[in-house]
């Protein structure tokens, strides 16, 4: 057939992950096949082409190919999540929104419809709409029944994604021992197969943050012991993670990881350093990965004590109040970014629904400070 040698061709560069050059073979082959109105290749270029330079880390140059080739009637509630999630990674919020309540009303079948709550989970838990993210994990959880009558693989994929969300939940409500078991048990039923290595990363990611907030909850409380042991624990599990995210060729995944184990070090030992932070700022702005490149700057301002990283943080986290939230809060207890009355109180607003976070705030407080001590001892004493 016409197209099949640049089909190949783009998908031998895909499977040997060579994420950057597939997502230019698709681009390439989607606009030749559209020029001629071969809309069949062209759709199935755009969709394989958007999946890669997503994983190039490359999420805007995604939102194109799809927004360039796909008619609007043309558009899955797959390609709507998808786009979503793309644009939450640039920093869109609005039309990650837009898209991702397309994905959720275009959903054909459980399978569409467990991708698009999935999707919508992050997104809702990153604009702080606490109540909406578990009302979307609860609905994938209630599709994880073993013997539903369901496709065995939708089975599954909502049983690793209702453990991973409810570990995350549990974090938030302070139950920092359940969310790490939780993460270690999913982990280890993952398995090691190289297609779920990027998944691994996640898991153990979200794994550790409950070990390095264990020790932030340690410090802010004066206990230096065991601040320093959970910080040394997590250094470890964020290294880890790091690694299986390179080895699944998951580069923002893997950076993300480095900025958390850099942090977690700073707590064990107040010093610490960030690998190639210029070069990794570099490339996150050259990328478009916004969140990313705020991830950076909220690291750097912590091991540095550096206040303009806080504030280059806070607005690259624009439309996200709870991440803005955390940074103004680690930067006021160090002392180097004082919150206000009136921003403090936004920022408690912000934390309503990450309970350890919000303790930490009211440690800022001189009215909640008794009363945020000791939900901060029950948290950590539970651990």
């Amino acid at each position: 057939m016409r197209w099949d040698h640049a089909l190949r061709e783009a998908q031998s560069l895909y499977q040997e992950a060579r994420w950057e050059e597939a997502g230019a073979a698709y681009t390439a082959l989607a606009r030749s096949a559209a020029q001629v109105g071969d809309m069949t290749v062209a759709e199935r270029a755009a969709r394989e082409g958007a999946d890669a330079w997503r994983r190039a880390d490359l999420p805007a140059r995604a939102v194109e190919l799809l927004a360039r080739v796909l008619a609007p009637a043309s558009v899955t509630s797959m390609d709507a999540a998808l786009a979503s999630s793309c644009n939450l990674d640039a920093g869109a919020i609005g039309p990650a929104k837009a898209m991702i309540q397309r994905a959720v009303d275009l959903a054909r079948d459980e399978s569409e419809a467990m991708v698009a709550r999935d999707t919508r989970f992050d997104l809702r838990l990153a604009l702080g709409d606490f109540a909406g993210a578990r009302a979307d994990a609860d609905w994938i959880a209630a599709l994880a029944v073993p013997g539903a009558s369901l496709d065995p693989r939708v089975v599954q994929g909502a049983t690793w994604s209702w453990r991973l969300r409810g570990a995350m939940l549990a974090r938030l409500e302070g139950r920092l021992r359940d969310a790490e078991s939780g993460c270690a048990a999913l982990a280890a039923t993952m398995g090691t197969d190289p297609r779920v290595a990027g998944a691994l990363a996640a898991v153990r990611m979200e794994q550790h943050e409950s070990t390095l907030l264990r020790a932030r909850i340690w410090r802010a409380l004066g206990d230096e012991g065991r601040a320093r042991k959970a910080a040394i624990a997590a250094v470890a599990g964020f290294e880890g993670a790091a690694k299986i995210a390179t080895s699944a060729h998951r580069r923002s995944l893997a950076v993300r990881a480095t900025c958390r184990a850099s942090v977690a070090q700073a707590l064990a030992t107040r010093h610490a350093i960030l690998p190639g932070a210029d070069e990794l700022l570099a490339w996150a702005s050259r990328s478009g990965l916004v969140h990313v490149e705020g991830d950076l700057r909220s690291a750097l301002g912590e091991i540095h004590g550096d206040a303009a990283h806080d504030l280059a943080a806070t607005r690259c986290f624009e439309g996200l109040a709870p991440a803005r939230a955390r940074v103004r809060v680690n930067a006021a207890r160090a002392g180097r970014w004082p919150l206000a009355a009136r921003e403090l109180s936004e920022v408690q607003d912000a934390l309503a629904g990450d309970l350890p976070w919000r303790a930490l705030a009211d440690l800022l407080d001189p009215s909640t400070q008794v009363d945020a001590r000791q939900r901060l001892t029950a948290m950590v004493a539970r651990s």
